[in-house]
């Protein structure tokens, strides 16, 4: 593979993230890996992992561990001796939570947060933080979603059966 340098993301800042997340079992780690595209090109993906450094699933909570579990693994690495890169909540369908991903909403040169990203703020009940790359923002809010909702030309997802990769970054609700 093309030697493709390593993103660099937001650090976790853990006494952002809410108790309420903290006090459910559905946390995961991640890696960043080297991936090659069917066109040849290589780019960084987030892999979800177990705290004992073996890959978790979205799909099954076997692989998920609570909070502290999670942290220390971040903290120390994996019982592979292996740095994880970031820290993920796993949602569910049977959960009350859903998950609202806006990419690419916050300047990176001014820090402004585009229109869709205000109005979501200021509309939206939750624990909102920005997301690891830093130009992002993750929600977390209690709503019945029957099915997810993508709108690449606005940047948005909406979803209760996919993993948010958490920076902890900051707190912006």
């Amino acid at each position: 593979m093309t030697n493709v340098q390593k993103p660099q993301y937001l650090r976790v800042q853990f006494e952002h993230i809410p108790q309420s997340l903290q006090s459910l079992d559905q946390w995961i780690l991640w890696r960043l890996i080297p991936k090659q595209r069917p066109n040849g090109t290589i780019h960084w993906a987030k892999v979800p992992y177990q705290a004992t450094g073996r890959e978790a699933k979205s799909n099954d909570p076997g692989t998920w561990t609570d909070y502290d579990s999670a942290c220390d693994a971040l903290i120390l690495g994996g019982d592979d001796g292996k740095p994880f890169d970031g820290l993920g909540f796993v949602f569910t369908q049977e959960g009350e939570l859903a998950g609202i991903d806006l990419d690419d909403c916050i300047d990176p040169d001014t820090g402004e947060y585009s229109a869709v990203a205000r109005e979501l703020l200021e509309r939206v009940d939750g624990y909102a933080e920005v997301s690891p790359s830093g130009t992002g923002i993750k929600l977390f809010t209690k709503a019945e979603v029957a099915r997810a909702h993508k709108d690449n030309s606005k940047g948005i997802e909406i979803d209760r059966k996919s993993t948010r990769l958490n920076s902890g970054h900051a707190n912006i609700s």
